[in-house]
């Protein structure tokens, strides 16, 4: 009897593990891991102690129920979606049994030796499960294949892995049914496809870790392309405006020379004169917005852009207040600040964006964004705004990016929504 309840408590368990690793790789997670685990532990401990009622019925409705629910609270699904996943899953769970039956039945000639025979109880309910995990693990490269940059051959891998897993488990299966065997050989059995078992699962997990790491890898890069391109950016629009100031500085001696050919009457020579420096690009538009030139040239071109989408601004940046914060970091957090702020507001009726800069002591700088939004972005774990965008492995890095510069500067950040206001408030604080 103890022997059968550590046998179902183990199926329970392997069955627990598969139902977590496929609704991982195939759905988005919405809460804490800690919290999804835990209520996984207890569904399955619900699924566990029902199981001792041994009926079908029961049993497979239940399962039904809290896998459903198990979904739901974890993972971002819709509900139509999620029901015919969850059917799916508890098909294949009450289909990889009946599969283990008949694949056992042709080559047992005493198939009841399950229900006496330890080692082949084992043996068998792991074969049940490798099937169920196998056919999960396919499911979910063909729901949700795999990214461009991992090594299919892995994913065959892995697809191939339980398959042979279950030629093995149905090899040492049938040597127990047919062969008289020692008690101790009979348990060593039962712990080779029980360790086969944990292998398979052992290796998935593992790899959906390293595919992590590698997405991961993949999205720092990105974040420090995107920052090194717009830092480049606005280097060359410094450059842009330090031109500008060194032609204002050199007006008086144009002007001198502009008399002069006015005065000899030299028309001509004039004419192509204003017309050289009407072409110099230092003299377009620019304005003095802070004295930072790299912010400054920054605001200057998120203010041409809220100009266009008719968003009022209000910038305050106080005198030296950025000095300490390198021009990679400026960029990195005022540019993605001001871009989500913009993408907020246009959308709304009020459309208004407030930024400020002010000195903290001698040496720290507090930083405020508050814009209009229609309501609250919805928030990951980590206090990181969602992105709305369909592409979402090359979108929603920009506060990311802000996120490693603050850490730079041994800062802390808040992101609040006001629903009062109908405003969103980001608050930094940087310090030397």
């Amino acid at each position: 009897m103890m022997w059968t309840l550590i046998c179902y408590a183990f199926v329970l368990t392997s069955e627990g593990i598969t139902a977590w690793s496929y609704f991982e790789q195939v759905f988005e997670r919405k809460g804490s891991r800690k919290v999804e685990i835990w209520m996984f532990i207890l569904g399955y401990s619900l699924l566990f102690a029902l199981s001792q009622f041994k009926n079908v019925l029961i049993n497979t409705v239940a399962f039904l129920f809290v896998n459903l629910i198990l979904l739901f609270s974890n993972f971002a699904c819709k509900k139509l979606i999620g029901i015919i996943q969850v059917a799916f899953l508890t098909v294949v769970m009450g289909g990889t049994e009946i599969l283990a039956s008949v694949l056992l039945s042709p080559i047992s000639h005493d198939f009841g030796a399950y229900k006496y025979d330890l080692s082949v109880m084992i043996s068998f309910a792991v074969l049940g499960r490798l099937l169920y995990f196998s056919i999960m693990q396919i499911s979910a490269r063909l729901f949700k294949p795999t990214k461009d940059g991992i090594d299919t051959s892995t994913v065959l891998l892995l697809s191939v892995l339980p398959l042979v897993s279950v030629l093995i488990t149905m090899t040492i299966t049938y040597i127990g049914i047919t062969t008289r065997i020692k008690p101790i050989v009979g348990i060593l059995m039962a712990i080779s496809v029980i360790a086969l078992l944990m292998v398979n699962i052992l290796v998935t997990v593992v790899y959906n870790h390293i595919q992590n790491m590698y997405n991961d890898r993949l999205e720092l890069e990105l974040i420090a392309q995107k920052a090194e391109i717009n830092t480049e950016n606005y280097k060359i629009l410094k450059d842009h405006y330090d031109h500008q100031r060194v032609l204002i500085h050199d007006i008086r001696g144009h002007m001198q020379v502009m008399r002069g050919l006015l005065e000899s009457k030299n028309y001509d020579e004039l004419e192509n004169y204003l017309l050289d420096m009407e072409r110099d690009p230092a003299l377009q538009k620019i304005a003095r917005l802070c004295d930072n030139t790299v912010l400054n040239v920054i605001l200057i071109h998120h203010a041409s852009i809220c100009k266009s989408l008719g968003i009022d601004v209000d910038f305050d940046i106080r005198q030296h207040s950025v000095d300490f914060i390198s021009a990679h970091d400026i960029t990195a957090i005022f540019d993605n600040l001001l871009t989500n702020a913009e993408e907020a507001a246009k959308n709304t009726s009020e459309k208004y964006i407030k930024l400020s800069a002010t000195q903290q002591g001698e040496t720290g700088v507090l930083i405020t964004v508050i814009n209009s939004c229609n309501s609250a972005p919805d928030m990951d774990d980590d206090g990181n705004i969602k992105t709305k965008k369909e592409d979402k492995e090359h979108h929603g890095v920009g506060l990311k990016s802000v996120k490693q510069a603050v850490q730079r500067y041994h800062g802390v950040s808040r992101m609040y929504y006001s629903n009062e206001e109908n405003r969103f408030h980001s608050v930094i604080h940087l310090t030397q």
